[in-house]
């Protein structure tokens, strides 16, 4: 009986031995499981993140396409429905003058910051130049007057017509008359960079327009019916200041970009160590530093005014000038003169 007993406890022993190197196997196996189970996990979020960046990126280049195709349409029908002879040649000229960068273009991007592909049919446009009389007294000069008007920018000048027709629109609703002039103040390439010239020279002049040119290429600005001074008197509050950009990147249309709310009491910031500042006031939305033209520190990043077409809404700004920071490399300023 005690030998039956002993070989029973054993036999308990061996079963709960055996038992514990059961459930020590099967943790040990969980574990594996979920360790693989871990790692399978991590290696598919990384993938569907790596998935995810390359759908975003085509969609955002797709609709950078899409921006570019609609301009191109938008501006070759505004073109038909609008140009007269004159236009149709400044086009034409500006085509031939890239006919050598416009080549090496892919095919399905925009050839010109108008936004539109043209084929040069030379004998086309030879037989209707000797059909067109052109008035060249009448063509836009640029000049060093005190009183040269937004019609003669230096910065427009090597622009088509149809971007100082986009800018006097975005001007006409808040033109005091319809017999407004604007008038230059001021021109960096004539008066210098320094902050403090900028504000001498636009001391009270209101409303006025800022027109900003950064490489020839990309053109941009702003509109403020309050005046720069002076007085150093920081933010001023505006209902009417706008942004806008003319000539930008991927050739998107000129757009104005008025306040996202009005009035705004950061619509623009005046002091005399800066030069013209829009927005704020943690960023700014426009930004042109003290002596702008030799270095790169003034910025865009609009906040408190709409951001352009083709801008994200939680990224620097690079619409305006292919970059956020940029070096400009003229700046004009024209204040309205009511005759």
């Amino acid at each position: 009986m005690a030998l039956l007993e002993k070989a029973q406890q054993h036999l308990d022993e061996n079963k709960r031995a055996a038992r514990r190197d059961l459930d020590q196997f099967i943790d040990k196996q969980i574990g594996a499981l979920e360790k693989m189970r871990s790692d399978l996990r991590g290696e598919i979020e990384s993938a569907c993140q790596k998935q995810e960046k390359q759908l975003t990126a085509q969609r955002e280049n797709l609709s950078m396409r899409l921006a570019s195709a609609r301009s191109s349409l938008e501006f070759a029908e505004r073109m038909c429905r609008e140009a007269n002879d004159v236009d149709v040649l400044s086009i034409r000229n500006e085509v031939l003058s890239q006919l050598s960068s416009l080549a090496e273009k892919p095919v399905d991007q925009p050839c010109m910051e108008g936004g539109v592909r043209l084929v040069v049919d030379q004998e086309y446009w030879s037989s209707m130049s000797k059909k067109i009389s052109v008035d060249v007294s009448s063509q836009v000069s640029v000049g060093e007057s005190e009183h040269t008007v937004l019609e003669k920018s230096a910065i427009l000048s090597g622009k088509g017509p149809e971007y100082l027709r986009d800018l006097l629109g975005f001007l006409q609703p808040v033109q005091q008359s319809p017999k407004s002039r604007w008038v230059r103040c001021f021109s960096a390439k004539r008066d210098g960079w320094a902050a403090r010239t900028f504000h001498e020279k636009c001391n009270g002049k209101a409303p006025n327009v800022v027109l900003v040119s950064v490489g020839g290429r990309y053109v941009f600005g702003g509109y403020s019916d309050v005046a720069w001074t002076m007085s150093d008197r920081g933010w001023q509050s505006s209902s009417r200041s706008f942004l806008f950009t003319l000539c930008n990147k991927n050739g998107y249309r000129p757009e104005k970009l008025p306040l996202r709310r009005t009035p705004d009491e950061y619509a623009i910031y005046d002091h005399t160590s800066f030069g013209p500042v829009f927005g704020g006031p943690v960023f700014s939305d426009l930004f042109i530093d003290d002596n702008a033209g030799g270095n790169e520190v003034s910025c865009t990043d609009p906040l408190m005014y709409a951001r352009p077409q083709g801008a994200t809404f939680d990224g620097p700004c690079d619409v305006f000038a292919g970059t956020c920071k940029f070096t400009p490399n003229e700046m004009e300023v024209f204040h309205e003169v009511v005759d």
